[in-house]
C-alpha cells in the first residue's frame, strides 16, 4: 500500500484528529485532506508528460504538508524546495525540473473529490542533494521506495495516534520526509518548528509542544544533550545526517541512529545506541540488503531510488548491479552490526602523506579537551577546527602533543565556540574561517633570527615564520622538536638543548637565548619549570 493510501485510511478513521499543529493553529485530518483535494484540482490542468512534478517552495508548516499531499492527489510527484535556500540554488532546481507548476502559497479553500491511488512504481518525490561536493542532483524516489520506509518506521518504532512528532529539518533535506509521512500514516500529529531553529531553544520547545518523537540532525542532538535539560514527554529520539562527535551519554530515552543517503530514501540501516556507542549504524531495515565491498558500503533493495533526474550516465555509475555505491566507508562488527568509518572521498594527500580526515577527527574527539572536531586538508597543510569541551581552557600544545606520532602531518589548530551549520544541520565547511595569526607578523631581521626562521619554515612546512610566532601555534609538537634541534644544530653549528627549545618557543626568544647563552641560562630553567607546571595544571 502506498503512503497516500495509508494517509487516506487515517483521514477516514480519525477525521477530526490533529494532523498538523503549528503556530497558525491545528489542521485536522479532514481539513488537510479537503485542502489538498482543492489544491490538486488547481494543479491538475498544468501537469504534462509522464511522472509530472510539482515544485513546492514552502517552509515547514501545515501548507507544506497540504501541498505535498495535493501533488499526489493530482497525479504528480513533488519536489520540496526550501524558500530560504540561496536564490541560485532555487533557480537551478527549478530550471533542472523543467516546466512544472510551482506552489508558493496554499489557498484555504476545501473540496471533496475522488482519489486515485498512485502506482508503486511512479514517482513520489524528487529531492535535490545539497551540492556540497558538486552540482545538486535530483534524486527520483518512487512510491514503493517511500512505502517501504514508512511501513518500517510505523512498525519498528511503534508509532501510534497519540504521538506528537517534531519537524525541525529543512524541507529541502531528505530527513523532512521521515519527519512527516510515518506519523501521518500512523494517525499521529506532526508539529513543525517555526523558523529559525536555535539549538539552545530546542529543549524548551520540545517540552512546550509535548513532543514524543523527535528527529534531530546529529550536531543538534549533541547540543541538546550537552544542555542537559529534561524532556519528560519524549519517547524516542532519532538522529542522523552526520557522525557522532562523542560517545552517546546515558539518556532516559532510546536513541535510534539512522543511516541512509538521499539516494536510498532517507534510511537504510538503523541502530538503538547504547551509552558509549559512537558510529554504529546497525543493521539494514526491512527490504534492504547491505554489502561492504573494498571497504565501501553498497545498498540494495526496496530503498534504492530510481536514479538521478536527467543524468543517465551518472545514474549508471552510482546505481550498479552491486547496489547503490554510497561512497561511505564501513565495516562489519562481530555482532553483525555495521560501523560507519567516514567518507571515501574525504581522503586528502598532504605533503605526500595520504590522510583520512575522519580518522584524525575521531582521534581529536577522544582528547579530554575536545568536544568536536572537523579536519580539512590541502596539498600543503592540514587544518583542525576544534570546539572545546564545556569548562575547559583550549590548549593547542597539549592537544597536538597527544596527537603526535598518530598522524603523519601535524595540523594547524583553530578553536571555535561552535561550528557553522548548513540549513540541513551539517557542518558548513565553506564557512569555517581561515587560521588567523595570534600575533602580528614581524619579519626576522638578524642573521640568527633569519636562519632560525628558515629552519622552522622547513620543519613545519610553512611559507613564512614571524619573529613572535609560537612553534606550537604553527603546528609543532614535541616529536618535531627533535627534528628541529638537529636541523638547528646543523644550520647554526652550535649545540641547542631540548630544554632551551621547550622554554623558548618563538624565533625571537630562541635567537636571544642563543646570542647570549650566559645571560639566560637561569631564566631558561625558570621558564621550563613554569611551562611544565602550567601544562600539568591544564591536563589535570
Amino acid at each position: 500500500m502506498t503512503v497516500p493510501e495509508l494517509v487516506a485510511r487515517q483521514v477516514a478513521a480519525r477525521p477530526d484528529a490533529p494532523a498538523v499543529e503549528s503556530a497558525a493553529g491545528v489542521l485536522t485530518y479532514r481539513s488537510m485532506d479537503r485542502r489538498a483535494t482543492a489544491l490538486a484540482a488547481r494543479l491538475r490542468p498544468s501537469l504534462r508528460g509522464d511522472d509530472p512534478v510539482v515544485a513546492v517552495v514552502l517552509g515547514r508548516g501545515a501548507d507544506f504538508v497540504v501541498a505535498m499531499l495535493a501533488a499526489w492527489k493530482a497525479g504528480a510527484a513533488f519536489c520540496p524546495i526550501d524558500p530560504d535556500a540561496p536564490a541560485d540554488r532555487v533557480r537551478f532546481i527549478l530550471d533542472d525540473l523543467g516546466a512544472c507548476p510551482v506552489v508558493r502559497e496554499v489557498p484555504s479553500e476545501e473540496a471533496d473529490g475522488a482519489f486515485t491511488a498512485p502506482s508503486p512504481s511512479s514517482l513520489a518525490y524528487v529531492l535535490y542533494t545539497s551540492g556540497t561536493t558538486g552540482t545538486p542532483k535530483g534524486v527520483e524516489v518512487t512510491h514503493a521506495n517511500l512505502a517501504n520506509l514508512v511501513t518500517w518506521c510505523v512498525s519498528s518504532l511503534g508509532l501510534a495516534p497519540d504521538d506528537r512528532a517534531s519537524h525541525l529539518g529543512s524541507v529541502g533535506f531528505d530527513v523532512s520526509q521521515i519527519e512527516v509521512w510515518p506519523y501521518l500514516a500512523a494517525g499521529a500529529c506532526v508539529v513543525p518548528h517555526e523558523p529559525p531553529v536555535v539549538a539552545g531553544d530546542v529543549p524548551g520547545w520540545l517540552r512546550e509542544r509535548r513532543i514524543t518523537r523527535a528527529m534531530l540532525v546529529t550536531p543538534l542532538a549533541e547540543t541538546v544533550w550537552a544542555l542537559g535539560e529534561p524532556l519528560p514527554s519524549l519517547r524516542t529520539m532519532m538522529i542522523g545526517g552526520a557522525a557522532l562527535a562523542q560517545p552517546l551519554p546515558s539518556l532516559p530515552y532510546p536513541v535510534h541512529n539512522l543511516y541512509g543517503p538521499t539516494e536510498c530514501t532517507v534510511l537504510a540501516t538503523a541502530h538503538v545506541l547504547s551509552a558509549g556507542d559512537r558510529n554504529v549504524i546497525g543493521r539494514p531495515i526491512d527490504g534492504v540488503d547491505v554489502e561492504i565491498i573494498d571497504g565501501e558500503i553498497h545498498l540494495r533493495g526496496a530503498c534504492v531510488a530510481r536514479g538521478y533526474r536527467g543524468r543517465p550516465t551518472l545514474t549508471r555509475r552510482r546505481f550498479t548491479a552491486a547496489g547503490y555505491r554510497t561512497g561511505d566507508r564501513g565495516r562489519w562488527r562481530p555482532d553483525g552490526t555495521i560501523e560507519y568509518l567516514g567518507r571515501l572521498d574525504r581522503q586528502v594527500k598532504v605533503r605526500g602523506h595520504r590522510i583520512e580526515p575522519g580518522d584524525v577527527e575521531a582521534r581529536l574527539c577522544a582528547d579530554p579537551l575536545v568536544a568536536n572536531a572537523v579536519v580539512c586538508g590541502s596539498s600543503d597543510r592540514l587544518l583542525a577546527y576544534l570546539v572545546p569541551r564545556p569548562g575547559v581552557v583550549p590548549d593547542t600544545a597539549a592537544v597536538l602533543d597527544r596527537l603526535a606520532g598518530w598522524v603523519a602531518v601535524t595540523p594547524a589548530v583553530v578553536w571555535l565556540d561552535e561550528f557553522p551549520l548548513t540549513a540541513n544541520g551539517k557542518v558548513d565547511v565553506t564557512a569555517l574561517p581561515e587560521p588567523a595569526r595570534t600575533v602580528e607578523f614581524v619579519e626576522p631581521v638578524g642573521d640568527v633570527e633569519q636562519r632560525i626562521a628558515k629552519v622552522w619554515s622547513s620543519v613545519l612546512n610553512v611559507d613564512a615564520v614571524g619573529l613572535h610566532d609560537n612553534f606550537y601555534d604553527l603546528g609543532g609538537n614535541s616529536l618535531l622538536l627533535a627534528t628541529l634541534r638537529a636541523r638547528l644544530q646543523e644550520e647554526l653549528g652550535t649545540p641547542v638543548s631540548m630544554t632551551l627549545l621547550f622554554a623558548r618557543p618563538t624565533v625571537g626568544e630562541l635567537a636571544k637565548a642563543l646570542d647570549s647563552p650566559g645571560d639566560v641560562a637561569p631564566d631558561v630553567d625558570d621558564a621550563v619549570a613554569r611551562a611544565r607546571r602550567a601544562r600539568a595544571r591544564r591536563r589535570a
